[in-house]
């Protein structure tokens, strides 16, 4: 019992699901016309979003029966959709919304006659196609550290993080306005990506940028 207690005693603060942010790198393409971004922060910012769900990808099983038993064996190949959500509360100026109705008209935009643009879409290296994808990284802070040190996402008070490269925004939702509520008006926009980075993974990610900008 005397270990036990001395390991929950010294395990420290508890981690928070409120103690997160968002770093997005926007696609080159429009990066120099980001209405919340500016020239200085490099074509990303960090938002913090209102919730966050990482995609669950793991390898998939099949059995093996052998007399009265059956074994379950992983298979080469894994499951889960390389898609995730973010909620968005939009900032007065609606400026997050045109940013990420820009990143979306990339691919996709009903406007007017509608358009679909297969160029982006059909790239033989997206890895290398910084014109039309970009980057998201999700990182969650040490909750033992005091609050104001959580300035901006490049801090240096990160726990943990979700990087996701390749990524193509697919869906913006539309906001909702009522005339009997004060809420905030908020938006969920749906990624797709090629190649990402879970917690605890060795491997070095493509872009390393600072952002000056935050929008909280």
């Amino acid at each position: 019992m005397d270990g036990t207690l001395t390991t929950l005693l010294s395990s420290g603060m508890d981690a928070f699901t409120n103690l997160w942010d968002v770093l997005i790198t926007f696609p080159t393409n429009i990066q120099s016309n980001l209405k919340l971004g500016n020239a200085t922060n490099a074509g990303a910012y960090s938002v913090r979003a209102i919730g966050f769900q990482p995609p669950e990808l793991s390898a998939m099983t099949y059995q093996v029966d052998y007399k009265a038993i059956s074994l379950t064996r992983p298979q080469a190949k894994f499951e889960g959709e390389r898609s995730f959500t973010l909620e968005f509360r939009l900032d007065a100026d609606y400026n997050l919304l045109y940013d990420l109705l820009s990143w979306k008209h990339i691919f996709f935009d009903p406007s007017g006659e509608a358009n679909m643009q297969f160029g982006g879409l059909s790239k033989s290296n997206v890895t290398t196609d910084k014109a039309n994808y970009g980057q998201i990284q999700v990182f969650g802070y040490d909750s033992s550290i005091d609050l104001s040190s959580f300035s901006d996402a490049s801090g240096a008070n990160k726990q943990i993080s979700w990087t996701f490269m390749d990524v193509a925004c697919m869906k913006v939702g539309t906001p909702n306005y009522q005339r009997a509520s004060t809420d905030a008006v908020t938006v969920t926009t749906n990624f797709i990506f090629g190649r990402h980075y879970e917690p605890g993974s060795s491997a070095s990610v493509d872009q390393n940028v600072t952002p000056t900008l935050n929008y909280k």
